[in-house]
């Protein structure tokens, strides 16, 4: 071995945990959405996605498409702010419409992946007149939008994705943070989170800090464990162009 394959193994571990911490990221990221739309009046614009069976993909493409064509024309629906400010009890703030634009290139659309199996990002790109090359890296397929471990909570009943076992051998049940059932007048909807169509500026994530800590080193063995610490601050802007895009279903 010389001193470069030992450059590049050390390089490789560093470079481990900062794979970890993308991997934390990309999980946060999906709760902070998760647990906008569980909320009575959130950060997006929701908007209720209605479609005819047979036309599934047809009717999603026309929707991102019409979403995204409203979103470049200025105006003060395509944010969720004066709502999002009224449920906050700020008066005054809610009384006045921010007036907001985006560009097409800018926009970003978050999907659940068995939807977008039904609508290919070549369409997608047709669709929003770019370059399939430039706006592949616009379309992000999820698997879900955030999980919790409880079933219930106030009138929602989530539906479950996977169980998994711990170490001590209990068995824990995850749930889908935004696919549950709730009861309204008497009868059971579903609702369910396929998509969010948003600027770039409505996800922040701050780094506001980074250490590296070495907290065990064995020499026996020659075992050096290194800590990534990372201080991170996780919002999302009632000032950006945000749609959440769901399915209401009468179950009965």
């Amino acid at each position: 071995a010389t001193w470069d394959d030992m450059d590049r193994f050390i390089n490789n571990i560093l470079s481990r945990l900062y794979d970890s911490q993308q991997l934390y990221e990309w999980s946060m990221t999906k709760q902070l959405i998760g647990n906008d739309f569980n909320q009575t009046e959130g950060t997006s614009v929701r908007k209720l996605f209605e479609y005819h069976d047979n036309t599934f993909s047809q009717d999603l493409t026309k929707m991102l498409r019409s979403s995204a064509l409203n979103m470049v024309c200025p105006s003060s629906q395509n944010n969720n702010f004066q709502a999002y400010a009224k449920s906050k009890n700020d008066t005054s703030l809610s009384k006045r419409p921010v007036v907001t634009f985006s560009k097409f290139e800018n926009l970003h659309i978050l999907i659940r992946n068995e939807n977008l199996t039904d609508i290919s990002v070549d369409t997608l790109s047709v669709a929003f007149n770019l370059k399939y090359a430039d706006f592949i890296g616009q379309v992000h397929g999820v698997d879900n939008f955030g999980i919790t471990e409880t079933q219930t909570v106030d009138s929602k009943t989530y539906s479950k994705l996977y169980d998994y076992e711990d170490a001590s051998g209990n068995t824990h049940n995850v749930y889908d943070y935004t696919d549950y059932t709730t009861t309204e007048s008497g009868h059971t909807y579903q609702y369910k989170l396929i998509a969010v169509i948003c600027d770039e500026s409505y996800i922040h994530i701050e780094d506001t800090k980074k250490a590296f800590v070495d907290s065990f080193n064995d020499p026996s063995n020659m075992i050096l464990t290194t800590y990534l610490h990372s201080w991170q601050t996780y919002a999302l802007c009632p000032f950006s162009n945000a749609y959440a895009i769901y399915t209401k279903t009468q179950i009965s």
